[in-house]
């Protein structure tokens, strides 16, 4: 992370090492700051540790990852700020990104080489966590990345509302992953965010629950760090503790359970949990929330079983958390199942399990009745859109 240190250059010597587009747009205006320049073209001759000799600050950017990070190396044992133009994030400092004059906030400016092109200093993505539906549960610091915004890339779980209501001019493009359609795969995802931020642009990344938590957030933060690109993580409310809240079940109670455990139970690839497994969530902590379970129910109740956990143990399945499609399927490990086989109509979507006594608690604590679909036609004309929007948006997820 980079402190917004401003330091002075007037008089003092800049290195500068390489020729290409992004050297080229930074003398002018280091010169224009009084700097003293010395520009070295790999070209003419290879780098030795002796052209760092009296210089302030050094930025490297050869085309060569390998001799940049030579350069950098040099530069730190011998005290002298660093910056790789390959790999900013990596370096001692980052130079400023400009607005253009007149321009949105989100819009950033390019540096101009003496031949005239443009070089677009990366733009920023944010990962932003959604919550689970409910667009109430969006944080403030979540909407005010998607109010920057010049671009916006969702997933199938993250309310569309928000993208609508705090991101009305940035482009859309939906990258959710649903059971059965896949227009992105995750390498896709990736490398079309790698490309946008590229481009100048203010990426937000809106992704449902929390980025972090199974939420393939770390996947997406290395691959922007490994390509010098600036980002930043914005934790959202997580279905592990919401979902279970709005159906009245807490996952933590002193009176029914005071540890829990969160697990998924898609690995990578495909893969199921293998006995082992099974075997340590059944004997291990007093709730278990299992995500994206639906499907997996039969399943995880026999393993359960087989492994430990007292047929009488209470079950929840919970659909459609927070939202107004929002449905509870109570019963025990041993007769969920057919609890849910006869009073499912199969319009439910996405499910989370949780097993434990916390769930005798929702007698005392059921407090969420999801409202039906707004009815609009009582609208005034004076209403805007956006008006509709907000009544939309109170407590209600689309």
């Amino acid at each position: 992370m980079h402190l917004p240190i401003h330091l002075s250059i007037r008089g003092r010597l800049c290195l500068l090492i390489g020729k290409g587009d992004l050297i080229q747009s930074l003398i002018p205006r280091l010169s224009s700051h009084g700097a003293q320049l010395r520009c070295m073209d790999i070209r003419q001759r290879s780098y030795r540790r002796e052209d760092l000799e009296g210089a302030f600050l050094v930025i490297s950017d050869t085309g060569d990852p390998t001799l940049n990070s030579r350069v950098a190396n040099d530069a730190r044992d011998a005290g002298i700020l660093v910056m790789r133009g390959d790999r900013p994030s990596a370096g001692d400092f980052t130079l400023p990104i400009l607005q253009a004059a007149g321009s949105s906030p989100g819009i950033q400016a390019c540096f101009q080489t003496k031949e005239g092109s443009e070089v677009n200093l990366p733009g920023k993505v944010s990962l932003i966590g959604a919550g689970p539906g409910d667009p109430g549960l969006l944080t403030v610091k979540g909407a005010a990345c998607l109010q920057t915004a010049d671009v916006v890339l969702f997933d199938a779980i993250a309310n569309p509302l928000l993208v609508t209501r705090y991101a009305p001019h940035a482009e859309k493009i939906d990258v959710g992953k649903r059971k059965g359609n896949c227009r992105y795969s995750q390498e896709d995802i990736i490398r079309l965010m790698l490309d946008l931020a590229r481009q100048g642009r203010n990426v937000a990344r809106l992704k449902g629950g929390d980025p972090t938590i199974f939420g393939r957030g770390g996947e997406e933060a290395r691959a922007l760090f490994e390509a010098g690109i600036p980002f930043e993580i914005v934790p959202g409310v997580s279905c592990v503790a919401a979902v279970p809240a709005y159906a009245g079940i807490p996952i933590t109670d002193r009176e029914f359970g005071s540890s829990f455990g969160v697990y998924t139970i898609h690995k990578k690839g495909g893969i199921c949990l293998n006995e082992e497994q099974w075997r340590r969530m059944a004997q291990g902590p007093d709730t278990l929330v299992l995500l994206m379970g639906k499907t997996m129910l039969a399943t995880a109740a026999e393993k359960l079983i087989r492994h430990g956990r007292p047929a009488s143990t209470p079950v929840a399945l919970i659909t459609d958390g927070t939202t107004r499609k929002h449905k509870r399927f109570l019963g025990t490990l041993a007769t969920i199942v057919d609890i849910v086989e006869k009073n499912a109509d199969g319009s439910e979507g996405p499910g989370l399990i949780v097993v434990g006594g916390v769930i005798s608690a929702f007698s005392s604590m059921e407090w969420f009745r999801p409202e039906p679909e707004a009815d609009l036609s009582a609208a005034t004309g004076q209403e805007t859109a956006f008006a509709i929007l907000n009544r939309l948006m109170e407590g209600i997820a689309a």
